[in-house]
């Protein structure tokens, strides 16, 4: 008996040595982004408005405990300053849009990965056209679930270790909020709020959100310079929004390690976000 009680505890003991050997550190990426972006949207005017497009973005992600899976969430804040073609009137738009997502990763050959998993993500906004008087503004909000995918190569300029990476998702259902062609706010307020959630699939609702970023690993941290571009239009109850964006980003990346696994850190097995 006492024999089977001491495999039993160097078994759990062996398990829990192993279990603090796996450090996954978490992968976080700060980020700015300028650009242009084209903005139309019928229930303020008929007229396409083009300008300046500004973000901030945050992402994190950390592999998980099953083997060859990772996580992580995003949060972007975006401004739009833009004008009609007679340079008369003003179309401003902001955004706050967020999201998590679960990828499954496999390493292939000449450093290169791979990477297919699915997204879930929501945003809320709101546009404003300066020169309307009944109905200057118009919300903007919407939830998606889509796959996204990466492709990844780590290679090295002269002795500077880098990343490239490609990544882009597209949501297939969701919804989205429209309001009745010519309705006016004041009359959602006092209860009309029928046919203002919209059930969204690529038929009323589209989207392509990619990036492509080169990060340059500096050792504690690197640089990330890339592009991004993300298109969206949808169209109810006879109003049609569309939003064209493409940025220049540049940003910093870390990889942090909680402060109770630096002490193992010399012998214990990393698992990082992206191989």
């Amino acid at each position: 008996m006492i024999r089977h009680i001491c495999i039993i505890t160097t078994m759990v003991i062996a398990f829990c040595v192993n279990a603090q050997e796996v450090i996954r550190p978490v992968n976080s990426a700060w980020s700015a982004e300028v650009g242009v972006s084209q903005l139309a949207d019928t229930y303020l005017s008929p007229v396409k408005y083009s300008g300046e497009h500004y973000g901030l973005s945050y992402s994190r992600r950390q592999a998980m405990t099953l083997p060859d899976f990772l996580q992580g969430w995003d949060v972007n804040l975006s401004f739009d300053n833009a004008k009609n073609p007679a340079g008369n009137a003003r179309m401003l738009a902001m955004r706050v849009q967020g999201g998590w997502r679960m990828m499954h990763s496999w390493k292939l050959p000449k450093s290169f990965s791979i990477g297919l998993g699915g997204y879930i993500g929501a945003e809320f906004g709101v546009l404003y056209l300066s020169r309307n008087g009944n109905n200057p503004a118009q919300a903007d909000a919407a939830f998606s679930i889509g796959p996204q995918v990466y492709a990844q190569w780590n290679s090295k300029l002269g002795k500077l270790p880098l990343r490239i990476r490609a990544e882009a998702w597209s949501p297939l259902i969701g919804g989205f909020f429209c309001p009745d062609y010519g309705e006016l706010y004041y009359e959602i307020s006092l209860g009309n709020h029928s046919g203002l959630f919209h059930f969204g699939w690529p038929g009323n609702r589209r989207r392509v959100n990619g990036l492509l970023s080169v990060d340059f690993d500096f050792g504690k941290s690197s640089l990330r310079l890339g592009y991004k571009f993300d298109a969206v239009s949808s169209k109810a109850n006879h109003i049609t929004h569309r939003r064209i964006e493409h940025s220049a980003v540049i940003g910093v990346v870390c990889d942090f390690i909680n402060l109770n696994s630096q002490n193992a850190l010399h012998d214990a097995q990393i698992i990082t976000a992206y191989y």
